[in-house]
């Protein structure tokens, strides 16, 4: 059992790149794959986190930089405890005026801790262009190795922007992920975060309170549920390797 079969086990609920990667397309790549891969070759966990920085984003900008390098710190001491998977991180920022990577898949080793200047809030809220091209973007690089993707959505408002995407769109791509072993979280504030997150086909969403305590406790919140993720995962793992070598016996 590849990692897509483990990851999509572990997770149930409570949860110019315009063309779709479809199921079709992503079962494709993973048939091209090579059949003699070695068995020794390290797992791969992509975490991508897709962040708003419009305008009203400004009035947590401290916090939201001290909860992005908390996640960073969470996710870099889980790797350092357990090399057999590598963990690569993408902070991608997006308003209506300069969307942009402040990091595009770096291993966590790698990742310095952000500072003020890397988030200046500005504009509005292109949301579905954000996750149709990152997501897009991080599945045609991620598709022909042993990878998932580790989506987190945040936003404090509703999307007023996107010129490429919609909302049916981004949903279809994110429920073709999902049956790859993809998991996705959507966190918001000031929005009926819910409805947002069953509008995307996304399981596992989070309301936040958009203030410095509430951001401080919803980027906790996160750290958490990685680190819980990260822990069923190597259990998981674990089994299907012990299961493996009593039939290779």
């Amino acid at each position: 059992m590849n990692l897509h079969s483990i990851i999509g086990s572990l997770f149930c609920s409570k949860e110019d790149a315009s063309q779709i990667c479809t199921e079709k397309d992503i079962k494709q790549q993973e048939m091209s794959k090579d059949s003699s891969q070695k068995e020794t070759s390290h797992a791969e966990i992509h975490h991508l986190i897709i962040l708003d920085e419009s305008g009203s984003m400004n009035c947590v900008r401290h916090q939201t930089i001290m909860g992005c390098n908390k996640t960073i710190d969470s996710i870099r001491e889980t790797a350092k405890k357990d090399s057999s998977i590598k963990q690569y991180v993408s902070i991608y920022c997006f308003d209506s005026v300069k969307p942009r990577y402040i990091l595009c898949d770096v291993i966590v080793s790698d990742v310095k801790n952000l500072t003020i200047n890397d988030f200046r809030p500005y504009g509005r809220t292109p949301l579905y262009d954000a996750i149709g091209y990152t997501v897009t973007k991080l599945s045609r690089d991620v598709a022909q190795q042993d990878s998932v993707g580790v989506v987190t959505i945040i936003t404090d408002g509703y999307e007023n922007d996107s010129r490429n995407w919609t909302l049916r769109d981004v949903a279809q791509l994110i429920k073709d992920l999902k049956e790859h072993g993809w998991t996705f979280t959507f966190i918001g504030a000031n929005i009926d975060v819910k409805k947002m997150a069953s509008a995307l086909g996304v399981d596992s969403f989070l309301q936040f309170t958009q203030s410095d305590d509430g951001m401080s406790k919803m980027f906790e919140t996160d750290s958490r549920s990685r680190q819980a993720y990260y822990e069923k995962l190597k259990r998981v793992m674990a089994s299907e390797q012990y299961a493996k070598m009593n039939m290779d016996e």
